[in-house]
């Protein structure tokens, strides 16, 4: 079987940079044989958690979005990319929703996304990079 990464985008802009960024990896992975995707979170509803634990054993979240078949992907794919702009120092919602959500679903059900490749695309024109790198990097070392 192929190895595969899924990769998220953050930005709601469709031709913004971290889009960018995330097609210059995707073209290099690919011409190592690797099967890529990449998903726009702003195209979808993923909804804050509510630490309800409802998911606690069945590797799925309660509520009703498009997370599930997110955390499908991500369980699927040998490694995980998550691009997100620097917005006033922080990850996006959009990204925020995502790693909050996954990373607890995860966690509720032995950790789902152990021993995947992850890493962070960050786009920055000022500060807070090292803000945003270190939000997507504790979402990986955490899962």
């Amino acid at each position: 079987m192929p190895l595969s990464v899924i990769m998220f985008n953050g930005s709601p802009r469709p031709n913004g940079n971290t889009i960018l960024c995330l097609r210059r990896i995707q073209e290099r992975i690919e011409r190592a044989g690797i099967a890529t995707e990449i998903v726009s979170l702003a195209e979808l509803r993923v909804e804050p958690c509510r630490a309800c634990g409802g998911c606690r054993g069945k590797r799925r979240c309660v509520q009703d979005d498009d997370l599930n078949a997110l955390l499908a992907k991500m369980i699927a794919a040998d490694g995980i990319i998550i691009g997100s702009p620097t917005w006033f120092g922080s990850v996006t919602s959009w990204v925020k929703n995502l790693i909050d959500r996954a990373g607890f679903v995860s966690r509720m059900n032995d950790h789902l996304f152990k021993h995947k490749a992850g890493t962070p695309v960050i786009a920055v024109r000022r500060g807070g990079a090292v803000q945003v790198y270190n939000e997507i990097m504790s979402f990986f070392a955490i899962n």
